[in-house]
């Protein structure tokens, strides 16, 4: 087993904050597809739930898991 220097909450918060810079510059899936034109662009936790998603499906498929 791996030791790591930070623990899973700081590494979640540091995931939380950087969704939270994407979607402040529009880099959602959402926004970039409907240009912001879709209702569903309203709700941030949408957006960072479809982010944080797709992260998870690279870095499973780069085998990180």
């Amino acid at each position: 087993m791996k030791t790591s220097i930070y623990s899973n909450k700081i590494l979640l918060g540091m995931i939380d904050i950087m969704l939270d810079f994407l979607i402040e510059n529009k880099e959602c899936s959402l926004c970039k597809v409907y240009n912001c034109q879709d209702s569903r662009c309203s709700n941030a936790d949408l957006c960072k739930n479809l982010l944080f998603d797709g992260v998870m499906r690279l870095a499973k498929q780069n085998k990180y898991f």
